[in-house]
């Protein structure tokens, strides 16, 4: 009989030789913001639908954090904070749905470069290439690659 999803300990913190990896807390909301802030240009290209460009006060982005700490809690979806551990600021955003996955998949913009490389350097495996398949704010078409990697793959290299 599988566990209940809510009697899975699942920690609320990682630690590597780099990274951080956490989940959001209350408080976080004014960082967050700043950091949809900074990053609105990029994500505009790469993740249009990306949560962060909706975000339009610290207020908004608490609400926001608040909800991933909800979902966190009741383990209906997973978002974590990923910060260097070394200065302690954030690098990324990494988010699942589901634990114990047969298959997990990462998609990218075509020109997104540093998204390709994470997903090699993560042994996953380039599956498709969506071409021309959306319209880019300046106008120009651009591409989304698909990567998988099956828990058998990820059984490997572990």
């Amino acid at each position: 009989m599988p566990v209940h999803k809510l009697l899975l300990d699942i920690p609320t913190r990682i630690e590597t030789d780099r990274l951080v990896l956490r989940c959001y807390q209350p408080g976080d909301g004014p960082w967050y913001y700043a950091m949809s802030q900074r990053n609105r240009a990029h994500l505009e290209r790469y993740e249009s639908d990306n949560v962060v460009m909706t975000l339009t006060s610290e207020e908004e982005a608490e609400i926001t954090v608040r909800d991933f700490a909800v979902g966190w809690a009741a383990r209906s979806y997973f978002f974590l904070g990923a910060f260097s551990r070394e200065t302690d600021a954030f690098v990324a955003q990494i988010y699942f749905e589901h634990l114990k996955a047969h298959r997990v998949r990462l998609e990218c913009d075509e020109a997104n470069v540093r998204s390709h490389r994470v997903a090699e350097r993560c042994g996953m495996v380039k599956e498709g290439h969506l071409r021309e398949d959306k319209k880019n704010p300046d106008g120009t078409l651009s591409g989304t690659l698909h990567y998988g990697l099956l828990r058998s793959e990820f059984a490997a290299v572990e």
